[in-house]
């Protein structure tokens, strides 16, 4: 069975239940991967009014214009939040 990634809720972030997309930034991470993050969507949260995004590689520092703060978690996207 193909194991894939999960949004910070638990679902598994497979096609048919992701968006791709991609959000420029100047983190350290970001910078040295093209000068931004890969960013999954999870389309499960999107139907009940939740915005769940998880961003490759892992966004450090503050300032990232489309980040928001998930309850219970911390900032940070490759490790599941968003």
């Amino acid at each position: 069975m193909e194991e894939f990634l999960t949004c910070p809720y638990g679902h598994p972030l497979k096609p048919g239940n992701v968006v791709q997309g991609w959000s420029p930034c100047i983190c350290p991470p970001a910078w040295r991967s093209h000068g931004g993050h890969k960013t999954l969507e999870c389309v499960e949260c999107s139907r009940h009014d939740i915005t769940s995004v998880r961003y490759e590689p892992e966004h450090v520092g503050g300032g990232h214009p489309n980040r928001q703060s998930m309850p219970g978690k911390a900032g940070g996207g490759g490790s599941g939040g968003v």
